[in-house]
């Protein structure tokens, strides 16, 4: 019940904080689509060099759009799965309701795992493009942004009383640990064909 002490005392559903972080946190999903929208247009039109590395843009489109799938499909797989309920859902001062996040409920929520958290750590997704294309010579600026981002968005949702911490912490994990998975499946795939 530790994680119920640490929603009661952030809980806060009219902080402007959590309204906004809330509206944001899932932008990193978007990541994939602007980048295909840049590489059409660039082959297309003929701009900053895409068409003759086409082949090469359109495997890193591939890369991006299946991080953001498979991270999303854990994400709704588990929360169906095991049908947590979130902090608001709960009514104090006993929380009737509340299961730890490793035992399945009967409540049908959807607290666990944390999708917001999941989505804000595809921000790092942005580390990936900077690799591709050398925008930023500050990586740990990008990546601290990055960070920063991530916790930010966690944060909010225990504000707004969505999640717990370890919703969270596995919403965080799913989206690193299928970048790593499928970065490294690029990577394979990347240096056969080229």
């Amino acid at each position: 019940m530790w994680e119920i002490g640490i929603n009661e005392f952030l809980y806060n559903p009219d902080s402007k904080f959590g309204i906004i972080f809330e509206c944001i946190g899932e932008a990193p999903a978007l990541i994939p689509f602007c980048y295909l929208a840049i590489v059409v247009f660039g082959i297309a039109f003929r701009k900053w060099g895409f068409r003759e590395k086409k082949w090469e843009l359109i495997l890193f489109s591939c890369y991006l759009f299946c991080v953001v799938a498979l991270s999303a499909t854990v994400v709704e797989s588990l929360k169906h799965l095991m049908g947590r309920a979130r902090f608001l859902e709960l009514s104090p001062p006993d929380y009737l309701g509340y299961t730890p996040f490793y035992r399945i409920s009967s409540f049908g929520g959807r607290s666990f795992p944390s999708g917001h958290a999941s989505m804000s750590t595809l921000s790092f997704l942005l580390l990936d493009l900077n690799e591709q294309h050398k925008i930023f010579k500050n990586k740990w600026l990008l990546t601290s942004f990055c960070t920063i981002f991530t916790i930010l968005v966690a944060f909010s949702r225990l504000v707004m009383g969505a999640h717990f911490i370890t919703d969270l912490l596995a919403g965080i994990i799913i989206s690193l640990t299928t970048r790593l998975i499928v970065k490294k499946i690029h990577s394979l795939i990347a240096r056969k064909s080229l």
